[in-house]
């Protein structure tokens, strides 16, 4: 910080103890309060803090709105329905050889295709 910057803040500081208290009747205006529900401390690896910070350069925003974005988005795909896909081919199989495919997450999956060729679709499992 060179002199001249130091005296400006010095005069500033100053100016500003002079006029404490002093404020003028109908001068201000109402605004919505902001809510800041929790604050959360977390220690970051110094290279990823770097890089989090460029990116928050980069698009204008601050280092808290990126964390709060990431955070949102870990919640957002936590909330996620999953869909797992399987494909088999089986060369050669008989035709009696039962056969069901599934759709769903492994806690309520859907079969497809019925067992043993039957091409209704099953009912739910879980």
């Amino acid at each position: 910080m060179t002199e001249e910057e130091r005296a400006s803040e010095r005069d500033r500081r100053e100016d500003a103890i002079r006029h404490r208290g002093d404020v003028e009747a109908g001068s201000g205006s109402l605004v919505e309060p902001r809510r800041v529900p929790q604050m959360v401390s977390l220690r970051l690896d110094p290279e990823l803090v770097r890089s989090l910070r460029k990116v928050a350069s980069d698009r204008g925003l601050s280092l808290s709105d990126i964390l709060r974005e990431g955070a949102e988005m870990v919640v957002s795909s936590a909330s996620r329905v999953r869909v797992y896909w399987h494909t088999w081919t089986i060369a050669e199989a008989p035709t009696s050889l039962a056969t069901t495919i599934r759709m769903g997450t492994p806690e309520s999956s859907v079969a497809l295709l019925g067992e043993a060729g039957n091409n209704e679709p099953a009912a739910a499992a879980s």
